[in-house]
Parts: C-alpha cells; structure tokens; sequence
C-alpha cells in the first residue's frame, strides 16, 4: 500500500458568500449596539418613573389639607340642598297663606322635603269653614293628595284638627 499525497485545492469562497458573511457580523454588531442602547435608555426611563411615583405620594400635610378641603365641600353640599329646601318651604308657605279660608287658623307646620308632604294642624271655626277650606285646597293644582284626620269639637276654639298635603313641588 502505498501513500499517496495529494494537494487540496484552495477553496474559493465566492464573493456573494462572503459579502452575506460580513453583512451578518455588520448586523450582529448593530443589533447588539441598539440592544445596549435600548436597554441603558429603559433604566433610565423606569429610575424616572420611580421617582415620580415618589413624588406622587400623598404627605401628611397635602392628607389633612385634602380632607379639609373634602369636609368643607361636603358641608358646602349641605347647605346647598338645605338652602334649596328652604326655598320649596318658602314658597308653601307664601301658597298657604293665600289659600287659607279667614276662618281657619293653622297652627303647626310640619314639611318633609323626601315626600314633599306638608302636615298642618289647626282650628276652624265651624264645620261650614273647615268644608269651604277642604273646596279651596281640592281646587289647587299644587296639591296632589289631601288627608283630614283627627276632627275633634272644642267649645272654645271651634273645630281642631290635621290635615296632611302633599304638594307637587316640580311645578313651584
């Protein structure tokens, strides 16, 4: 047996081969270089958020003055359905007095703003009176619902009784 040496031939790498070789370790690089870039600017960006979050957080001081502040709205809120109520009470009362009969005389005045009902207690002078006054709030649009309770004979005072109302407040 005998050994025979033999010559490789050079390999030639064709151009494309090595143009799409170096594009590669071009690509590589680049690819590399933004990730570290990217990546640097990300923690960053989140040290920045951190920081605003920080900051973000409520003192004592800004908790006591946000609840002062809530507290005053709260009672600002108050008064104003308070002072809204007062009107619809005002303006019962400026309607009662124009359809009280002159021979009634009313003497308690309870209001419930939730049912818009209005409880009144007083005299009369005769049955004839407390019917014409029954006729003049029948007749006014303002009130829905008219419950008379609890008539009762006085020597001195006439007729005592109570009368529950129930007003269609939209329309005041």
């Amino acid at each position: 047996m005998a050994i025979e040496i033999s010559v490789k031939p050079n390999v030639k790498f064709s151009k494309l081969a090595i143009s799409l070789a170096i594009f590669a370790v071009i690509a590589y690089s680049v690819s590399g270089f933004f990730y570290w870039y990217l990546m640097s600017g990300s923690n960053d960006f989140s040290a920045q958020i951190q920081k605003k979050e920080k900051a973000m957080i409520e003192t004592d001081s800004e908790k006591q003055v946000k609840d002062y502040v809530l507290s005053k709205k709260q009672k600002i809120d108050n008064f104003s359905a308070l002072l809204e109520n007062h009107k619809k009470v005002a303006n019962i009362f400026n309607k009662m007095e124009q359809i009280t009969h002159p021979d009634v005389q009313f003497t308690s005045f309870a209001f419930s703003p939730d049912a818009n009902k209005v409880k009144l207690e007083g005299t009369a002078k005769s049955f004839y009176a407390l019917g014409q006054q029954f006729i003049i709030l029948k007749q006014e649009q303002l009130i829905k619902e008219i419950n008379f309770s609890g008539i009762l004979m006085d020597k001195e005072k006439g007729l005592n009784f109570s009368v529950e109302l129930t007003f269609d407040l939209a329309t005041f």
